[in-house]
């Protein structure tokens, strides 16, 4: 793990004045003198101040055709104002959509031959994407880096780009310009590519280069979470944290939310945290208070000074449960756990109480001592600061005690809680929500369901099992399960209608079957085998109510955070079963895994039941099941080209007939509306989306 290192160095105001001595004054006949004197000195300390701001923008964009070279892509002219007198250093990043790692335009750690002319770029691997800076002329122009006065590859770390070895005038800063070049191979597939780099000021001039993240917090791949500490990054206000998966399987942040410490500029969002709606940046900076007030309905939050010394992490914030739950559990009362909270989107804070993450984490034997559950991240620990609390008052008992929240109910009036101590740890407390405690998300991934593995396994349990199944499922969570005919892993939930749905669509035949489907791994009686199945993959569809037709789709979507899967014409969806153009019968057998099943459709349906009772607009429809949605992606269709509509519109079979002998009822969803119960013909290409039986 990179060391981490404080990038930028401030000195608070300071004003002393020193204390004056007594002075003594004589008078003779001839008037007066002093008979002694004392210097009186008062010293005023500047703060170090330095901040970076690009004063022009430009659009970097650039339509490239093969096998030719583009320079001066856009142009950002960028200002930094330092008053350190040691100066300051520029250091530049490369990365894609927000997110360190992804590899929609990967920066390359090797400039091509001649500049960019030359060379290989590869689809998703725009390898010859080059930066070049330039000075402005004024009085403070700061120096470029050696390679970066011309065309040099974006770097994949941190790397220095330009230095000043003074301090510049608070008026004109020291300003240079951005542009970017980049040559496209024959080789390189029809697609937008989209890359950044991101500038950031280091003062002094000399000071270690700051820290390149691993991951961006939001929405992260869980796979990049294991057993090694790794940087990631908040992107609301780019604070640093180490994250860890531990011995209980969870991927922990494994340091205290800091959120507010700095003022926010980004209203907090669906896209980057655990909240549905939006709350203003200046409405979340509003909470900042210096004393607690035992409010339940008004947020408020405390940023602290220190560290615990021997977990060797910043106390980070505390915040009251209005505050921790970004707005959602207000009042002296309230019956349910939070769902929503101000972790980064796809974290969340742990479950509580006797069976929750925090009891599961300290009972395993990694951790099952304070002294192991406290131990610094290079000891192995977990690194639970004593962050003390806030209560009525001012922060108290930084260093001998920790307080934490849970995500769970206690009573109406209270929260599951942690509180430890360096002899103790007890995860199992619980505290009024006017308290101020410290938060420590967890990755929010799908579980898996005991003695569940496949999604066939659904088929050999009773009516009793299923109930119980369903029971011990929590709300608005991800559980995994494998369907055993391609061992494609799916996400499936407990949606508020208390059944059990597939919170994805279904991508049965991405790739190629090697396993006949039967009534043993599918829903069906007959078999369809994999040879046949396999030939009904098509990249356009051909209008057909006779022939099997389906199309894999290539994208995610943003709200739900998961592939588009695969659509289907109805020969297809049913598996064989409804190929005419004249049926007038529901379907009884389908492409869902044994155990599971197509919804019903129409005025009575499970569709317009989900839709009409629990989910009644297309953003609660559409939005990512843990963040209280149903997960319905705008997966597009297929008609009589290839698919189309990603991001724009989905259509969902059902297996209910429709009202015309060439049609089955469906639910369409766009971004503004959702038919909950519409009628499609049978040869379009549609989304399948599973329930249990």
């Amino acid at each position: 793990m990179k060391n981490k290192r404080n990038i930028f160095k401030a000195l608070d105001v300071v004003v002393g004045f020193a204390a004056i001595s007594s002075i003594f004054v004589l008078l003779n006949a001839t008037g007066a003198y002093a008979e002694s004197s004392v210097m009186d000195t008062v010293t005023i300390t500047v703060p170090t101040s330095c901040s970076i701001t690009n004063t022009i923008n430009t659009a970097h964009t650039a339509a490239i055709n093969v096998g030719t070279y583009e320079d001066e892509i856009g142009e950002t002219t960028f200002k930094v104002f330092c008053n350190d007198p040691n100066g300051f250093s520029i250091y530049a990043i490369g990365f894609s959509d927000d997110t360190y790692g992804n590899t929609t335009m990967k920066p390359s750690s090797t400039p091509a031959s001649n500049g960019i002319v030359t060379g290989t770029a590869t689809s998703g691997n725009t390898s010859n994407w080059a930066m070049k800076l330039s000075s402005v002329s004024n009085d403070y122009t700061p120096t470029i880096t050696t390679g970066y006065s011309a065309y040099h590859a974006v770097p994949e770390e941190y790397t220095k780009v330009a230095t000043f070895t003074s301090n510049t005038d608070a008026t004109s800063g020291s300003s240079f310009k951005s542009t970017y070049a980049a040559f496209i191979s024959q080789a390189q597939a029809a697609d937008t590519y989209v890359g950044k780099v991101k500038y950031t000021v280091v003062h002094p001039a000399n000071e270690a280069a700051p820290i390149t993240p691993d991951a961006t917090m939001q929405n992260m791949d869980p796979s990049k979470c294991t057993s090694t500490p790794i940087n990631v990054i908040d992107n609301r206000d780019d604070h640093i944290y180490v994250a860890q998966r531990l011995a209980d399987g969870n991927c922990w942040m494994m340091e205290n939310l800091d959120l507010g410490r700095t003022n926010l500029t980004t209203d907090l969002t669906s896209s980057n945290t655990n909240l549905s709606t939006t709350i203003t940046a200046s409405t979340f900076n509003g909470w900042k208070v210096t004393t607690g007030t035992q409010a339940t309905s008004t947020g408020e939050f405390i940023p602290l000074d220190g560290s615990d010394s021997t977990t060797g992490t910043a106390y980070g914030t505390l915040y009251n449960y209005f505050a921790a739950s970004a707005g959602t559990v207000s009042g002296s009362a309230y019956s349910n756990d939070a769902t929503y909270d101000i972790c980064p989107a796809g974290w969340r804070m742990p479950t509580g109480g006797t069976n929750g993450e925090f009891s599961t984490l300290y009972s395993n034997a990694s951790y099952n001592t304070a002294a192991k559950i406290r131990a610094s991240v290079s000891e192995n620990g977990a690194a639970f600061a004593l962050v003390g609390r806030f209560y009525n008052a001012a922060p108290s008992s930084q260093g001998t005690m920790g307080y934490y929240w849970s995500k769970t109910r206690k009573s109406d009036t209270a929260m599951n809680s942690v509180r430890l101590s360096s002899s103790y740890f007890f995860a199992t407390d619980s505290a009024g929500r006017n308290s101020g405690y410290a938060i420590r998300c967890i990755l929010n991934e799908p579980k898996t369901i005991s003695k569940l593995t496949y999604l066939q396994d659904f088929n050999n349990l009773s009516a009793a099992d299923k109930a119980t199944v369903a029971e011990s499922m929590e709300d608005n969570t991800l559980y995994n399960l494998i369907d055993n005919r391609d061992n494609r892993t799916y996400a499936i939930s407990k949606l508020a209608d208390g059944n059990i749905w597939m919170a994805e669509n279904l991508d049965l035949g991405r790739t190629s079957l090697t396993t006949s489907l039967t009534s043993a791994n599918t829903n069906l009686t007959t078999t369809v085998t994999a040879a046949t199945f396999n030939g009904w993959k098509v990249s356009s569809g051909t209008q057909t109510y006779t022939t099997g037709e389906y199309a894999p789709v290539s994208g995610t979507d943003a709200s739900t955070t998961f592939s588009y899967g695969s659509v289907y014409n109805y020969c297809a969806a049913s598996a064989g079963t409804i190929c005419t153009s004249s049926n007038t019968q529901n379907a009884t057998s389908d492409l869902c895994p044994a155990g599971w099943r197509m919804p019903t459709g129409g005025a009575s349906g499970e569709l317009k039941n989900l839709y009409d009772n629990y989910y009644t607009s297309a953003s609660s429809l559409r939005t990512y099941i843990p963040y209280g949605g149903a997960g319905f992606s705008l997966s597009g269709y297929m008609g009589t080209g290839e698919p189309g509509g990603m991001g724009t519109l989905s259509y969902y079979w059902s297996s209910t007939y429709g009202n015309g002998t060439p049609v089955m009822y469906t639910m369409g969803v766009s971004n503004g509306s959702v038919t909950p119960a519409n009628q499609t013909y049978r040869y379009y290409g549609n989304s399948i989306r599973c329930i249990a039986k």
